[in-house]
């Protein structure tokens, strides 16, 4: 199978999906055990985040009366392919503050293959939503004021013919001026003499970057960013966030 794989992929390159079952096959068959960067399906390990470590002393409505939500941690951790096809890791943990945030979160889109999904109600319980297969969309439980949404997928994206890779622009702040970020997360892993050419705007500084397990890692974090009142004819936000 593994050599039809093989074959499949030189034919079709960009196959994201097949990479990752011909990975999950070759890390097998060498026996591989230790998840984390190494492990191509798992590899956002080094960086996961515990919703439930985040929660307590997490700001209340009072500490944020403009803001509807508190992102007590928004993430993602992209693994590239030579190809420039990549698989693409989100954890977002939301805080509702209000009626608004309540009316926003109450469903939300998972768009890829859903790692998890719950909500951590203001008593403590923690409540997991009813997943209907192939649908997009999840209505989360017992959202209201005090309650943490908490949920994560991984998509995968094919390379473009030329090889070339592209990403969407990645902000560190609400671009709706609704909610407040607490820590905000770009990783990005990059095979050994990839051409990564980024562009960083309104940054204080430029991305921590590493060699880890073959790939070399560009780290970009926001911790408490400050949050922007709308304001009208005010610039487009692309101009004032980072």
């Amino acid at each position: 199978a593994t050599e039809a794989y093989r074959t499949a992929l030189v034919l079709d390159p960009s196959d994201a999906v097949l990479r990752r079952e011909l990975a999950w096959l070759d890390a097998r068959a060498k026996g591989a055990g230790d998840q984390g960067i190494g492990d191509p399906d798992e590899f956002w390990k080094p960086w996961q985040v515990d919703a439930a470590r985040l929660i307590p002393g997490s700001p209340r409505r009072k500490d944020l009366p403009t803001s509807s939500v508190v992102y007590l941690l928004d993430q993602a951790v992209v693994r590239l392919n030579p190809d420039g096809s990549y698989s693409e890791y989100i954890h977002q943990v939301v805080k509702i503050l209000n009626e608004r945030g309540v009316d926003e979160y109450d469903k939300v889109n998972i768009e890829g293959e859903i790692l998890e999904a719950r909500t951590f109600a203001p008593d403590g319980s923690i409540l997991e939503p009813v997943v209907i297969p192939r649908e997009r969309e999840l209505t989360m439980p017992r959202v209201t004021e005090g309650s943490v949404i908490d949920y994560a997928f991984r998509r995968l994206s094919r390379g473009r013919p030329s090889g070339r890779f592209s990403y969407t622009n990645f902000y560190f702040q609400d671009p709706n001026f609704d909610g407040t970020f607490l820590v905000s997360e770009l990783v990005v892993l990059a095979p050994q003499g990839f051409p990564l050419r980024v562009a960083e705007v309104n940054l204080d500084r430029p991305a921590q970057k590493s060699e880890q397990g073959g790939m070399v890692v560009y780290r970009w974090r926001v911790e408490d960013a400050p949050h922007n009142e709308p304001e009208g004819h005010m610039p487009h936000f692309r101009t004032l966030l980072p």
